[in-house]
């Protein structure tokens, strides 16, 4: 976990450094599709807090900015483990007895208006719906912690 990642400004270096590497590499193939693989704190497309009570514009927020050459097209997968608890998310709110996906952006989606999902304590005053944060949900029934590396 990167919670002693230190203060606001180390947050948001490592999410503007990840930000103008995929401008880069979207430049190389600017037809291109892409799949990033990131933990959570990278994926959330709204304000949320976490692990950190610092407010941090997070990689998926910065694609879909104004600014962004794919605004309007980043599709965020929240990856759950169900033997893995985290203080920001409603496990009880999904069933979690074995592996699932769930699209949670489909037409007539409740998670489009409502949040479902997050915490209250870690979305403060956002009236928004789950799908502001994540569009799809990928749930992993007891899921082994791996070997941390250790050169």
């Amino acid at each position: 976990r990167d919670q002693d990642l230190g203060d606001t400004n180390s947050w948001q270096i490592r999410e503007d450094a990840m930000m103008r590497n995929f401008i880069f590499f979207r430049s190389l193939y600017p037809e291109g599709k892409f799949f990033g693989q990131l933990g959570s704190e990278h994926i959330f497309q709204s304000e949320c807090f976490t692990y950190s009570e610092m407010p941090v514009t997070r990689l998926a927020n910065l694609m879909n900015g104004e600014d962004s050459p794919v605004a309007g097209q980043v599709c965020s997968l929240f990856y759950i483990y169900s033997n893995d608890k985290e203080d920001y998310f409603h496990y009880d709110a999904i069933d979690q007895t074995r592996d699932r996906f769930y699209s949670l952006n489909g037409e007539d989606s409740p998670f489009k208006e409502k949040n479902y999902l997050m915490t209250q304590q870690s979305v403060r005053n956002n009236k928004g719906g789950t799908c502001d944060y994540f569009q799809k949900l990928v749930v992993l029934e007891d899921i082994g912690e791996c070997e941390k590396y250790a050169p």
